[in-house]
């Protein structure tokens, strides 16, 4: 939803919900004396997706690529394994097989290392303006080097995803 060209997304963000039939109540909003909702932290009840690794750095993703209207070097094995660009400001590969993804791919981004913004901590942010701050240490095991054609040996373990952009380049 993120990686792909269409529309406005929207991440929602929940709390548990009690499984007991016939109940109605959630996880409850803390309120002060006059009812104002206070802030919420995640945990107690509430689950925070948006704050999750991957959904986050995947926000970053569509914002590196926002104005890229294309989808271009599409590749798939004819299964459910896919991958392709965003212009020359990201490039996603998707296995949702039980066997590994290993291809050499069209990445159509400019040549370097880059990381898999989908293995970087919650904490691979710049201090000052949020930005993703790829660093060599946050993502050792999971760096790609694209050539000078903008071609890269892409491993993707099964079930997993890959996410590089042009602002993951170290």
């Amino acid at each position: 939803m993120l990686a792909w060209p269409y529309g406005t997304p929207k991440v929602m963000s929940s709390y548990d919900w009690s499984s007991q039939q016939g109940t109605s109540a959630g996880t409850p909003t803390p309120t002060n004396d006059q009812g104002q909702t206070l802030p919420v932290s995640c945990g107690d009840g509430w689950v925070c997706e948006h704050r999750w690794p991957g959904i986050a750095n995947m926000v970053e993703f569509r914002n590196v690529t926002q104005g890229v209207a294309t989808v271009d070097y599409w590749w798939d094995n004819g299964n459910n394994q896919i991958a392709f660009a965003r212009g020359d400001r990201g490039f996603v590969a998707i296995n949702n097989e039980n066997t590994d993804l290993s291809q050499t791919l069209m990445t159509g981004l400019p040549p370097g290392t880059y990381c898999n913004v989908l293995s970087l901590p919650p904490n691979g942010v710049h201090p000052e303006d949020g930005r993703l701050e790829p660093t060599l240490a946050s993502c050792e095991t999971e760096l790609i080097e694209v050539d000078a054609f903008g071609n890269a040996n892409i491993e993707v373990p099964p079930y997993q995803s890959l996410a590089l952009h042009i602002e993951a380049q170290l």
